[in-house]
């Protein structure tokens, strides 16, 4: 049994995600959730640790300062300030599942618990609970369907009306046909 253990525990990354990956499609997850750990693991265990912590060959050499480097590359590197929550979210979970997959120690784990998660991004109606807004958006679609899109809009995207009105179909870039992005003119 110790054997297995000590082998475990010296497995490389590229072994420990087939593993992983399995382990995550037994939960079925949403494809969402599958896709989010499968690019977490590669951003953080294939591009940050080859480029900045070579020496690093299994999951049980990790510290806490790895956790923190990656989080000044999360936030600095990739210029994703905002996204920092559910990256650790993420990478929390990841540890836990190689901790109950035998390929890391429990104090790693228990030195991530430390690392607390950023204040969740501030509401931007705060005076207005969500329910409301539901209910509100709910009566326009009904009530008044030619004003829905352009407010919920508004609402989802927090722009401002004058800005919503100088979008012009053609700045709209359509993916088959699901908008996924607005170009902005400067007028």
């Amino acid at each position: 049994m110790f054997w297995s253990k000590s082998n475990r525990l010296n497995t490389g990354f590229s072994e420990i995600w087939e593993k992983l990956h399995r382990d995550v499609l037994a939960d079925n997850p949403p494809r969402k959730t599958a896709m989010r750990y499968r690019n977490t693991y590669r951003r953080m265990f294939v591009d940050f640790r080859d480029e900045y912590f070579p020496e690093v060959k299994t999951p049980n050499q990790l510290s806490l300062m790895f956790f923190r480097e990656y989080k000044s590359y999360y936030v600095n590197t990739l210029k994703r300030p905002f996204g920092w929550r559910a990256e650790l979210i993420i990478v929390k979970a990841i540890m836990r599942r190689l901790y109950a997959l035998g390929y890391c120690q429990k104090d790693i784990i228990e030195k991530l618990k430390e690392e607390k998660r950023p204040r969740a991004n501030k509401k931007d109606y705060p005076d207005i609970a969500k329910g409301k807004m539901a209910e509100l958006f709910s009566f326009i679609k009904r009530d008044r369907p030619d004003y829905y899109a352009c407010l919920y809009f508004m609402f989802r995207t927090g722009r401002r009306r004058q800005e919503t009105t100088l979008i012009r179909k053609s700045d709209v870039v359509f993916k088959e046909s699901r908008p996924v992005a607005v170009n902005i003119r400067a007028e």
